[in-house]
């Protein structure tokens, strides 16, 4: 089963290699135009991944039928030759054909709202594995980030999420994962109350970040990136976005996002909560101005 986001990817044929093998996951670089890059900052390809039905389902995946523990992957290593080839994936001769494709998760119906009671819930609940200088660079960046969405300032957004993007060490770094879950969560709420008024803002960020991630992170990232700019993530991302409008039950939403990687789900947990703050500023009545003593 692919992804339809990626179904783009192998629509024509295309080298790359592997990028890094693990049981549960192989990620490949896939290079459009002969590895060409377009001049825009973005990159000349994509990343696809290869994982097994118990790995986590990005939204850049091809999902096997079976299970890690069947080792399915384990003939692949890094720097392996990738092509496609009749709209099939192969990494080093091994061919991985997609039998259905499945679409983007929808986003949350028009009328839901993120209540105050589940913001406080998610922020009391949001652990920090980070120490030091990294905690606080995330602390502040992700408070930046949602500080100026609230205020629609695009110019803001763009500097904070380039202080982020890169930011600390990990297959995605923690910085990446803060923006990912703003951008998911903003994408995912965009018809939740106060999100029309900084769609624009909202936009552009995520315009940006898309145009500028390849210069600033990883390849991996940067592509996860892109796809959190639509929308799509892994469904425990999607879940805790969810959870914030009151389905499902937000602790379980978290611990599961919790479980992602070794920070990557607080992360982007944190991301995900300065995103739906700036969106509860915005849907909050103006406090009426008060008349001057005289």
């Amino acid at each position: 089963m692919g992804s339809a986001a990626v179904r783009p990817a192998l629509a024509a044929p295309a080298r790359g290699r592997v990028l890094g093998a693990f049981p549960s996951a192989v990620y490949v670089e896939l290079e459009r135009g002969g590895g060409d890059r377009d001049g825009d900052g973005e990159g000349g390809g994509e990343v696809v991944a290869v994982v097994t039905c118990d790995g986590l389902r990005l939204p850049n995946a091809l999902v096997l039928a079976a299970a890690s523990t069947a080792g399915p992957l384990a003939v692949h290593r890094a720097g392996q030759p990738a092509r496609v080839r009749d709209g099939v994936l192969e990494v080093a001769g091994v061919r991985y054909p997609v039998a259905r494709w499945r679409a983007d998760a929808a986003a949350v119906p028009p009328g839901a709202a993120v209540g105050d009671d589940r913001l406080d819930e998610l922020a009391g609940a949001l652990p920090d594995p980070h120490v030091g200088p990294l905690s606080a660079a995330l602390r502040t960046g992700s408070a930046q980030v949602s500080a100026a969405l609230a205020a629609l300032d695009v110019a803001a957004a763009r500097r904070a999420a380039d202080a982020l993007m890169g930011l600390g060490p990990g297959l995605t770094p923690s910085g990446d994962d803060v923006l990912a879950g703003a951008l998911v969560a903003c994408a995912r709420l965009r018809t939740t109350p106060g999100a029309a008024a900084l769609a624009a803002t909202a936009d552009g960020l995520g315009e940006h970040v898309s145009r500028t991630a390849r210069g600033r992170t990883c390849a991996l990232s940067a592509a996860l990136l892109r796809h959190a700019a639509r929308g799509a993530a892994a469904p425990a991302v999607l879940d805790l976005v969810d959870a914030l409008t009151g389905r499902p039950a937000l602790r379980p939403a978290l611990n599961a996002l919790l479980a992602v990687g070794h920070t990557s789900g607080a992360d982007t947990a944190r991301g995900v909560l300065a995103a739906a703050q700036a969106l509860c500023a915005r849907a909050r009545p103006a406090a009426p101005d008060l008349p001057e003593d005289r």
